[in-house]
């Protein structure tokens, strides 16, 4: 292949680098050797492929964006680490990394996944092999089937607009952050520098390249955008990506979230999900409400081209009432003319004006045209309009025009005098308006779950239409008001009876259905049903792997001893064997248990509120008993004591794990570890851990009789005249909690909390985070009838309060500080 050819082709250059245990990263070798770098060098992308921290994980995966000679080009990485004995620290690092003209991760990661696979086989010694792959990725975009090394792959490009990358996901981003996620779609308006922290490449990657998907159609990101920075490369090329106005930016070393005046924006995953906005822009209150029907949306299942579409039309109605500048008024401080960062002045402003969006589905039928021929159509067509409305009701803000329409009213009438089709077609269109929370708010005033309550109940109603009535129920009660309406109704014994039942009566999808709708509604408003447990157990017997999670998560919440009922699957071994590592009977492998808590910990954190049934198999397989010997043990080591705590914490948030902690005494070791501990991480983690037992019921009791209220007094007064006084936050928080769900001791909380009275009083705050601290003393004091607080105090309170949940923990460090909700710096705990 002559120099030209090889310009003209896909790709630009394929490589192999490892980690040298001597001289560091190094790229082993590239085909074609020749290839045009500009200002880069073969060490920059070495340096990219292999992620800092590669040794926590088995694999990973690193986006790259290098612009060379006037060319965007974009890299992907794929790493994976074996154990090699010969090696000094026990096993190779290597990835395999191709440089293309065209974005297509997707399509390139098995290519690059077998060729680390035959690099690390040592077995095989191929001379050839980078041209070889050179050669195969080269025929990607040309043939419909590949082969390499004896296998086939099946290549499918797909059309990729304007910062669009394969292997994206968006979805994935929104399950990271929540709500919060706003807070970036804020940022990228305003132009803000956004870095991205964590311990994977393949999630920071993934948040870099979802992040302008946000506010499509406006574009004219992927220049700003670095997937992956490490340490090593911001010391030389720290013009290239941070000395921006604005950027994007993924890191995996925890140092540079110490290093404030590099980005805007701080979105961790590392130990907990949080994100902190320095300029404190925070999440309208229109936005929570867009966000929870796109967040009902996904555990609706919706799909990853659903949660774009309403983004952007999200967007785009943003840029419409910009166009007639109609913003609301919180929107015009943050993005309009008289803010500091206003949108209408930039470049990608202008670029929407000329080309003024267009809806790329115009040809297709809006939801409210088809609603509109249902309402004046003749019987004999309604089948076929409810079908389509049905079918139709995908974006968020079409559903909410056909809610204004009335659409509730009108559907609930099908369901009350339609047919079997009629009704089934009806109950899936209101199933699709309960997505979002005007919906659920319109379907609760049109006393629809009544009629949907008897349709299930109804022994001559068919079983398909049962089954979308079963998920109706699901959406509807995806939120506090919905779940206590459904428990107020009954919904909770119809559901349980389902799950019951045997016989001709059984369907699996049926009753897989209702056992997740009645998770669901017990996670948000625990509903112990006593009759219905044996039936559940009996049920544990099923084939169906994930209906047998979710009774037994539900059988956990209704504190069910488990346990015998359990097995631990070979993942959950393979967790549970680096945990409980030990160099000799005596001697724990701090090395090893420490990266195995890392690991699990980002696990729990993106998994967080799906991840039960891996907590009850954890604690099943003695994780408890293994971190506590981390705290008991290795208290030298803080890192992994506070890390052990955090998990600690998770765990006891089941019924299982916290009958395990009171079994092994933890709690009152872990109040004698406040009263003795010099070090601030132990400390600070471990009256975390106390705030977690706190919001726990059957925890409380232990708590109070092991004298933890008399503990947490002292602390916060011997603490909050020194410099580490904001430890006091999370042992106020415990009192609060405390005071919430130990009603039944009130008085004798109320007791031991008299002397924080005189600290109080004597308390003289001097900046705005120990005026807060100050705050949280007074509310504590309220909550135990110690002192009046007027009710405008208590929403502000109750505000503090919501930002303190999010776990935005920062600290003053003179030479690392760091933000965090898991792990805690050295020194001064500070709020933002």
């Amino acid at each position: 292949m002559n120099k030209k050819e090889i310009n003209k082709s896909l790709i630009h250059f394929v490589g192999i680098a490892e980690f040298d245990e001597d001289t560091g990263t190094v790229m082993r070798g590239i085909y074609p050797t020749n290839p045009v770098l500009g200002d880069y060098t073969l060490d920059y992308f070495a340096e990219l492929s292999v992620p800092e921290g590669g040794h926590l994980h088995e694999t990973d995966t690193s986006f790259i964006i290098a612009k060379i000679d006037d060319e965007v080009l974009y890299g992907l990485a794929h790493f994976r680490k074996i154990a090699d004995t010969t090696m000094k620290r026990g096993s190779r690092q290597a990835s395999c990394i191709v440089v293309a003209r065209q974005p297509h991760y997707d399509q390139f990661l098995p290519f690059l996944e077998a060729g680390v696979n035959r690099f690390l086989d040592r077995s095989v010694n191929d001379s050839t092999l980078l041209q070889t792959l050179y050669e195969a990725l080269s025929e990607t975009s040309e043939k419909s089937s590949v082969g390499l090394w004896g296998k086939n792959y099946l290549p499918t490009f797909h059309t990729l607009k304007e910062d669009e990358f394969g292997d994206t996901s968006l979805t994935r981003l929104v399950q990271l952050f929540g709500t919060d996620t706003m807070i970036l779609w804020y940022a990228l308006l305003r132009q803000e520098r956004i870095f991205f922290s964590g311990i994977s490449a393949k999630e920071i990657g993934n948040c870099c390249l979802a992040c302008p998907l946000l506010v499509a159609p406006i574009t004219g990101f992927t220049n700003i955008i670095c997937p992956h920075l490490p340490l090593i490369l911001f010391q030389t090329k720290v013009d290239t990506y941070t000395n921006k106005e604005t950027n994007i930016v993924g890191v995996l070393n925890m140092l540079f979230e110490g290093k404030e005046q590099l980005y805007d924006v701080l979105a961790t995953f590392r130990t907990a999900i949080y994100i902190i906005h320095r300029k404190g822009v925070k999440v309208l209150g229109h936005d929570k409400q867009f966000m929870k029907s796109v967040i009902n949306g996904i555990n609706d299942r919706k799909s990853e081209q659903w949660v774009r579409d309403q983004f952007r039309n999200y967007t785009e109605q943003f840029l419409e009432n910009l166009f007639h500048n109609i913003l609301i008024e919180q929107q015009k401080k943050l993005l309009g003319a008289s803010s500091d960062r206003p949108f209408a002045k930039t470049e990608m402003f202008s670029r929407c004006v000329k080309r003024k969006t267009q809806d790329s589905n115009s040809s297709v039928q809006k939801p409210i045209a088809i609603y509109n021929q249902l309402i004046s159509a003749e019987a004999k067509q309604k089948v076929t309009l409810l079908q389509q409305l049905s079918s139709s009701l995908q974006n968020i803000a079409d559903i909410e025009t056909v809610i204004d329409a009335d659409g509730v009213a009108t559907l609930t009438k099908f369901i009350q005098q339609g047919n079997s089709t009629e009704r089934k077609y009806a109950v899936i269109a209101l199933a699709s308006i309960a997505v979002t929370m005007r919906g659920q708010i319109s379907i609760l005033s049109e006393q629809v779950l009544s009629l949907i309550i008897e349709m299930i109940k109804n022994p001559s109603e068919r079983l398909n239409v049962k089954t979308v009535a079963c998920q109706f129920l699901h959406n509807i009660s995806s939120s506090y008001i919905g779940a206590k309406e459904s428990v107020d109704r009954g919904v909770t014994d119809v559901l349980a009876q389902i799950v019951c039942s045997e016989g001709d009566a059984y369907d699996l999808n049926l009753i897989g259905n209702a056992a997740q709708t009645l998770l669901q509604i017990n996670r948000i408003l625990p509903n112990r049903s006593p009759e219905y447990i044996p039936s559940f157990i009996k049920h544990l017997s099923s084939a169906d792997i994930s209906f047998v999670q979710v009774l037994l998560q539900l059988l956990d919440i209704w504190g069910v001893d488990v346990q015998s009922y359990m097995t631990v699957s070979k993942d959950v071994a393979t967790k549970l064997a680096k945990l409980s590592a030990t160099v000799s009977p005596n001697i724990l492998d701090i090395p090893t248990r420490h990266a195995a808590c890392i690991t699990l910990q980002a696990t729990l954190s993106q998994t967080a509120g799906t991840s039960s049934s891996l907590l009850l198999e954890l604690i099943k397989g003695g994780a408890i008993s293994y971190l506590w010997q981390n705290v008991q043990k290795a208290r030298h080591k803080q890192s992994l004591c506070a890390d052990s705590f955090d998990i600690l914490g998770i765990l006891a948030t089941t019924h299982f794990g916290a009958q395990t902690i009171l079994s092994n005494d933890i709690i009152k070791q872990t109040i004698e570890v406040v009263r003795s501990s010099k070090e601030i991480r132990v400390l600070f983690h471990s009256l975390r851990f106390l705030e977690i037992v706190c919001q726990q019921k059957i925890l409380c009791k232990n708590f109070i009789d092991n004298k933890g209220v008399q503990t947490l007094v002292s602390f916060i007064q011997s603490t909050i005249t020194q410099r580490m006084r904001l430890l006091c936050v999370p042992a106020l928080g415990a009192l609060r909690y405390l005071i919430r769900f130990s009603c039944e001791r009130f008085q004798d909380i109320r007791k031991n909390i008299i002397p924080l009275k005189t600290t109080f009083l004597e308390y003289s705050p001097d900046d705005r985070r120990t005026q807060e601290l100050q705050k949280m003393m007074h509310f504590v004091l309220y909550l135990t009838k110690l002192t009046d607080i007027p009710m405008q105090e208590e929403i502000v309170m109750n505000e503090f309060y919501q930002t303190l949940d999010r776990r935005y923990w920062l600290f003053d460090a003179p030479q690392t500080p760091r933000k965090t909700v898991g792990n805690v710096p050295e020194n001064l705990l500070t709020l933002p």
